[in-house]
């Protein structure tokens, strides 16, 4: 398993299983080290010598709670495009985390292809707030170090695998603009 993660994916899964309130589970070593476990199984199954973001959030969804549909339907039509928003910025860069920046991009790009008027910069923070709130994402500020200039908030998804979050809230914005 040496040499099968880099500190990326450890910070991942140490982001996943931190202390939260009102959160079971989180904090706990244990369960950080099964997540690595499945994650690195994952991986051998695929073939593939390096654990990926993606292997991680399908190890997190078999041992954490993921996310409900109920809770993807109460999210307002701009809260759907922002995540899905999110979950294109990580697909399309591989990486645990994208910045706000990113997403937001993403975001504008979205509200063209459904034909939507893009919410302001605030109006995005607090549907993120929302997102972070309700355990469908995880947010942390940058560290020094990072490859990235100034402060910025990362966002990650971590318990739900992003082709199956991808085809659920596509979906569901879809219903809600018919």
């Amino acid at each position: 398993m040496y040499g099968s993660y880099d500190e990326e994916i450890l910070e991942m899964i140490s982001d996943i299983t931190g202390s939260e309130e009102g959160q079971e589970n989180r904090g706990d070593a244990r369960v950080a080290i099964d997540i690595l476990y499945r994650a690195a199984n994952r991986a051998e199954m695929d073939g593939l010598g390096r654990i990926t973001p993606e292997h991680v959030r399908r190890a997190s969804k078999e041992v954490l709670v993921g996310v409900s549909a109920d809770i993807l339907r109460g999210l307002p039509l701009h809260g759907k495009l922002l995540l899905l928003a999110v979950v294109r910025s990580l697909k399309s860069s591989g990486r645990p985390y994208a910045s706000f920046g990113e997403v937001e991009e993403m975001y504008k790009i979205l509200c063209e292809e459904y034909g939507q008027k893009p919410r302001s910069h605030g109006q995005l923070w607090a549907y993120l707030g929302e997102l972070k709130a309700k355990g469908i994402v995880e947010t942390r500020q940058n560290k020094r170090g990072e490859g990235i200039r100034g402060r910025t908030t990362l966002i990650s998804i971590a318990t739900e695998p992003l082709d199956v979050l991808e085809r659920a809230v596509t979906s569901m914005a879809a219903e809600e603009l018919r």
